[in-house]
């Protein structure tokens, strides 16, 4: 009888030791993996986070520098600034400008570039407005005349931000173009 109980304690013994984890043992090692998981989860976001940041910031360079090319070019064809019909100095600004239908073109034409509600348009004669801020809002427009003897220039003002998911970017720019009928 006693080597009876003698082997049911070995048995019991064995079947412990190669029976899996205790409780303690799987409360430890649940534990561990929650903290592991955690830390590549944070990783994971924090480098999602960086490049959803990184492309808000390009999209309003990209943003900004487009429509400050599109404004630049066509100052640039103008011959006079339009003052009494443009609002200078001021946000939201105006700019009317008699300009020529083409770069190639001697034909007389207006154009007006206007801030309606956050979306920039370029209006040229009768035409509809077209949008020149596409997904951008623009927060700030200002035009300066400037003037010389023996030209004129506009400077231009201008603040656009772009929204990327959460991530919103703000970029303001600043240019000057000369008018190529003043000199």
């Amino acid at each position: 009888m006693r080597n009876l109980k003698s082997q049911k304690r070995i048995s019991a013994i064995a079947r412990r030791k190669l029976g899996g984890f205790t409780l303690l043992e799987m409360l430890i090692y649940i534990s561990l993996l929650s903290i592991v998981t955690v830390a590549v989860i944070n990783v994971f976001f924090s480098g999602t986070n960086a490049w959803a940041n990184a492309r808000a910031e390009r999209n309003a360079s990209d943003a900004g520098r487009l429509i400050m090319e599109r404004i630049v070019q066509e100052v640039k064809l103008a011959h006079s600034v339009n003052t009494p019909a443009s609002i200078l100095g001021a946000h939201p600004g105006k700019l009317a400008l008699e300009t020529f239908e083409s770069v190639t073109s001697t034909a007389p034409s207006t154009l007006e570039i206007f801030l309606d509600s956050e979306e920039l348009k370029l209006k040229r004669e009768t035409q509809s407005p077209v949008s020149l801020s596409g997904s951008a809002r623009v927060e700030e427009l200002v035009f300066y005349h400037l003037t010389s003897p023996k030209s004129q220039a506009v400077r231009i003002l201008l603040t656009v931000e772009v929204s990327q998911g959460r991530f919103s970017k703000t970029k303001t720019f600043t240019t000057a173009a000369v008018l190529r009928g003043s000199y």
